[in-house]
């Protein structure tokens, strides 16, 4: 039971670790307004660089509200629970950033 409660806690370590990371390059996003889909996909693994996985993907979309816009970034990241003796599970972790412009 331990083991598992580690292989939970980890999980939800990895979420919120990239969740930060998004939140973190969002306000580069803010500075820097052309910054490209693999710029930004490059910031965040590299701020994850202590993540075992870092496979997150990610997906920009333009809002436009009023009279002004801003860009909506998305990630989805899924992560394995290895746990002997128990069916494979993965729990999905998903999240977005309204970042104005």
């Amino acid at each position: 039971m331990i083991l598992g409660v580690i292989e939970f806690g980890w999980a939800f370590h990895c979420g919120a670790s990239i969740r930060a990371a998004v939140t973190r390059e969002s306000r580069q996003l803010i500075a820097n307004p052309s910054m490209s889909v693999d710029a930004f996909q490059t910031a965040v693994r590299g701020d994850l660089s202590g993540i075992a996985d870092p496979n997150v993907t990610f997906a920009f979309a333009t809002e436009a509200f009023g009279s002004g816009s801003a860009t909506r970034v998305s990630w989805t990241y899924q992560h394995p629970i290895l746990y002997p003796f128990l069916p494979d599970l993965t729990l999905n972790f998903s999240s977005s950033v309204l970042v104005p412009q």
